[in-house]
């Protein structure tokens, strides 16, 4: 490389790869194609030292305690209490070091822009809002415009931001509170909100829950810049909570759903509440559940549950930035999930709650408390109808019989149900079953044919020192609960040796440990 000049150069300092300054007897700057002069002897004393911030800070240091500043635009003499040489500078943000002959030190603060973002969550299915603190030095110019920067990686795409606050901040504000709308509202001459828009900034929609870091500083044009800011930003994609067959189911003509809500599901919503999930509709929302969140599992067919199903999961996904959702299913809720998402492209997880996988025993107690299999069956209708409803996704599937001929002693084959239910595994989907078993639950039926000719059975007590319960939840066995062969994972909650849930299956989702489980696989 050939020099632009014959004069002595003494100091190099570069902000970047093409952004170079040489001082000595003439101040050059070169770009990475060509060497520019910026300034000779003639403007100032004999130069030393170079350094400065980024291109529009630049100090650099000379004989006579001559210190010069560039501010992008100008180099302007500063005012010095020494005749001293000076020989070398480094500057940061907020202070500038020199030093020279004579064991001369000199050090001069700047006061600097700070910025802290305080708040940066999703304001709207697809758009990021950031509120913020800033302060800005008196001695700011006034005429300066003051704007804020903001960066991060999301979901795999770097996205930037510049915003002009120049109307929302004066120079001498501190710790000024800017929320993201804030100014945006004025009825005249608005300024534009702190948002950034995902979809115009390219970014994909979310498929798994999205974690990243927003970074930003504020300074003002020509100026000094705060400290770079970071906050961790999380967005869970939403979760859907499907009850069980009892929220709906009457009693006496009388519905139990507000009860229900209130002991069986209320705290699960509260406690995801807690860890940044929310119904409120009028923001970013991310759960939804009961009373909204309803079918009777009796009056429905498996294709009218699945296009339910698809209308709570559209709704989900229209309300937020993303493609698939996470399905939390107590009871029959979880046999719903999993019949859904067999099929589906749009849900990412299944967590399952006591839900009967392989049927429970109190199926055929329902079945066997009717006269005569016509009338059982109609338990199994749809009202009105020929088409089979969702209970017959109860009939037990366990390894051993759980009806015994009350005659024999021996198991009953075969059994009086075909099973129904019939719900393949996705490959996309991650599944995983929450049970417990610390409780006595009804796994054997001894029953005998009935006297009325019909050919069907009733139930009979158990001989003397026969075992009909297992261990299960009070409902549903753990054989059922936990067998999943196509899932991730069953987790045992509490077992029979002690420690754990004192939750019955109607209040698994209230259990304390129950819910710190499924957050843990919601993050997961």
């Amino acid at each position: 490389m050939s020099s632009p000049t014959t004069q002595m150069l003494n100091g190099l300092w570069a902000s970047s790869s093409s952004d170079y300054f040489a001082v000595g007897g003439e101040i050059w700057h070169y770009d990475w194609t060509s060497w520019s002069k910026m300034s000779s002897l003639n403007d100032f004393n004999w130069l030393w030292g170079v350094h400065g911030t980024s291109s529009s800070d630049v100090f650099a240091v000379g004989y006579w305690g001559t210190i010069v500043h560039y501010d992008g635009v100008t180099w302007s003499p500063m005012k010095t209490n020494t005749d001293a040489h000076l020989q070398s500078v480094w500057a940061s943000q907020s202070d500038v070091f020199v030093v020279g002959y004579d064991g001369t030190i000199l050090h001069y603060h700047r006061e600097v822009p700070v910025l802290k973002i305080t708040k940066a969550r999703m304001v709207s299915p697809s758009e990021l809002g950031i509120d913020i603190e800033v302060t800005f030095p008196k001695d700011a110019p006034e005429e300066s415009l003051r704007k804020v920067d903001f960066w991060a990686s999301i979901n795999g795409v770097p996205v930037s931001k510049t915003f002009d606050i120049t109307r929302l901040v004066q120079p001498g504000d501190t710790n000024k509170e800017i929320s993201f709308n804030y100014g945006s509202e004025w009825i005249e001459d608005p300024v534009p909100p702190r948002i950034i828009n995902l979809a115009d900034e390219g970014v994909p929609r979310f498929e798994n829950n999205v974690a990243f870091a927003l970074c930003g500083k504020c300074y003002w044009e020509g100026g000094l810049y705060s400290q770079e800011w970071a906050i961790p930003v999380e967005i869970p994609l939403p979760v859907i909570i499907i009850h069980g067959y009892l929220y709906t189911h009457k009693v006496d003509g009388w519905f139990l759903e507000k009860v229900a809500d209130k002991l069986a599901y209320e705290g699960l919503g509260d406690f995801l509440g807690d860890y940044g999930y929310t119904n409120d509709s009028s923001w970013y929302r991310t759960l939804w559940s009961m009373p909204e969140i309803t079918y009777e599992a009796d009056k429905v067919t498996e294709s009218e549950m699945y296009s339910i199903v698809e209308l709570w999961v559209g709704a989900a996904l229209q309300a937020t930035y993303a493609d698939r959702v996470n399905l939390i299913g107590h009871s029959t809720g979880g046999l719903v999930a999993r019949y859904y998402s067999g099929t589906a492209s749009t849900v990412d997880k299944v967590i399952s709650i006591g839900t009967p996988h392989l049927g429970l025993t109190d199926f055929y107690a329902n079945a066997f408390d009717k006269p005569n299999k016509e009338k059982a069956d109609e338990i199994m209708r749809v009202p009105g109808t020929n088409e089979e409803n969702l209970l017959r996704w109860f009939e037990p599937q366990y390894g051993e019989s759980c009806l015994i001929n009350a005659e024999t002693g021996q198991p009953i084959e075969p059994e009086p149900y075909e099973n129904s239910f019939n719900a393949a595994y996705n490959n996309d989907v991650h599944y995983y079953s929450i049970y417990a078993n610390n409780r006595e639950t009804l796994y054997k039926l001894w029953v005998r044919k009935r006297k009325n000719g019909t050919g069907w059975y009733e139930i009979v007590d158990p001989p003397d020192g026969a075992v009909n319960t297992c261990p299960g939840d009070g409902y549903v066995p753990a054989e059922s609960t936990s067998a999943f062969p196509g899932g991730d994972s069953s987790i045992l909650i509490s077992g029979t040796n002690g420690g754990g849930t004192s939750k019955p299956h109607v209040f698994l989702c209230q259990d304390p440990e129950v819910q710190k489980k499924v957050l843990e696989l919601l993050r997961k």
